[in-house]
């Protein structure tokens, strides 16, 4: 009988590129299952005071958030297994998707709806890697227009773009996503999204202008109230001819884009841009924080970039939900810096 279970158990059933197995199946409901109850319990915490329209609205981005961490969680197990031939690894990429932190808390307490252009985010990577690189702009442009952090990964396909990957016509998706982002946060497009909404509700509880909403960037060192206006015009003129570096290095660059570089440079990317950014909120970090975790699995040697990047990240979610920071701000910047050079020194 014993034996009959264990055959049952571990009996592979063919779906498509897939081979799972029952206890397979078990473990990924368990783990969902699991992620389900973690958000459950944060789940009542609201980010801002709100009558009753703004609390629908963000229960709803809540469920929706939600629903795109499976959609998330599920695409990371695809690429790793892709990328590793590894179904073990795979398994553990859904897992640690489902129960990381900076999701967790994205999807319960922020209620943002942050999820669904990370997704997007993520699916143009998982195109990229697969040789699809104008899909992957296709997808960018989705994400940059439910979120304008999806231009983080930009420089990435401009280098693309500079060693003929890439077609310089599928450049009009991200143009078309910034453009549909900025017009329906203006009001002028007839789409009203509720991310959107949702970060209005979020700014007007900020008490003054700062040039880091807890985010910890160069600002954290700095000061993030000096001379506001003056840093944010130099800072994005100066984030602007980042981007345009990172591309051009990446093309002029000798080494082999495998794919394990090409997440890498993803990973940089995300990092880079924001780091340097004005204007960034706590939320900012997480494509980072994603394609760390992708980064983390696929070059295990690497998986302490994962482990810095979601504890930097969580310290300023917790600026903002504790009220201060469990570690001084300039010291979470500081390791931010580390770990970019890190990767900076890799990639050269």
């Amino acid at each position: 009988m014993d034996k009959a279970i264990r055959e049952f158990l571990t009996r592979e059933i063919r779906l498509k590129k897939y081979s799972l197995a029952p206890l397979d199946i078990l473990l990924i409901i368990g783990t969902a299952v699991a992620g389900a109850f973690l958000r459950e319990s944060v789940a009542a915490y609201l980010p801002v005071e709100t009558g009753e329209a703004g609390l629908a609205m963000l229960n709803r981005l809540k469920l929706l958030s939600m629903i795109f961490d499976v959609f998330l969680a599920v695409l990371m197990m695809d690429i790793v297994t892709g990328m590793t031939g590894n179904k073990i690894k795979g398994f553990l990429a859904y897992g640690v998707m489902l129960l990381l932190p900076v999701l967790a808390a994205g999807s319960a307490m922020w209620g943002t709806g942050d999820q669904a252009y990370v997704f997007f985010a993520l699916l143009s990577i998982s195109y990229t890697l697969k040789g699809k690189g104008n899909l992957g702009l296709c997808s960018l442009g989705v994400s940059i227009f439910l979120n304008a952090n999806g231009l983080f990964l930009l420089p990435v396909f401009l280098g693309l773009y500079f060693k003929k990957e890439v077609k310089a016509a599928a450049f009009l998706a991200p143009l078309a996503g910034i453009a549909g982002n900025r017009l329906s946060a203006a009001g002028i497009l007839p789409i009203r999204l509720p991310m959107l909404q949702a970060e209005g509700l979020l700014m007007e509880g900020r008490k003054e202008t700062l040039l880091s909403y807890n985010y910890p960037n160069i600002y954290q060192i700095f000061g993030t109230d000096k001379f506001v206006t003056e840093y944010s015009q130099a800072a994005l003129c100066f984030v602007i001819c980042l981007g345009v570096i990172i591309g051009v290095l990446t093309a002029l660059n000798n080494k082999p884009l495998t794919k394990e570089r090409l997440v890498g440079l993803f990973v940089l990317s995300a990092m880079v841009l924001p780091y340097f950014a004005p204007f960034m909120n706590e939320r900012s970090g997480m494509i980072a924080d994603v394609a760390a975790v992708l980064l983390g699995f696929v070059m295990f040697r690497k998986f302490y970039v994962p482990l810095v990047q979601v504890i930097i990240s969580y310290v300023a979610y917790s600026a903002y939900f504790r009220g201060e920071s469990v570690m001084p701000m300039a010291l979470a910047a500081a390791a931010s810096l580390l770990l970019i050079m890190d990767l900076i020194r890799e990639e050269a």
